[in-house]
């Protein structure tokens, strides 16, 4: 082979993702913020900060992805950005908040 097939393609970048984490006290003034004007809102942080869940696998997710006795949150395959569907336990506050949904269309969506 006279020359090189990958000639003029990039090469990966090497230097990784420069992630920042919020300060302490910025992240007690957000808290207090959506105490007072959206406190549903809280939940959806903590699903997406705590859990990991992503936000547009938040949007797609269904009351009938939760399990209400068992504590569990079920992202379903096709939710989840990988395809592979994953099961997560709930601490019990973010249960009782969700538990306030459990009289609802399971066919509605959580967010």
């Amino acid at each position: 082979m006279p020359e090189n097939p990958f000639e003029g393609i990039d090469r990966k970048r090497v230097d990784g993702k420069v992630r920042e984490t919020v300060p302490p006290s910025d992240r007690k003034r957000i808290l207090t913020h959506f105490r007072k004007t959206c406190p549903e809102y809280i939940y959806v942080m903590m699903l997406c900060y705590k859990y990991f869940i992503r936000p547009k696998e938040i949007l797609m997710l269904r009351i009938a992805d939760i399990s209400f006795d068992e504590g569990l949150i079920t992202i379903p395959s096709d939710v989840a950005k990988n395809h592979k569907e994953r099961t997560i336990a709930l601490a019990a506050v973010v249960m009782d908040y969700l538990r306030t949904l459990r009289d609802m269309d399971n066919r509605l969506y959580l967010a």
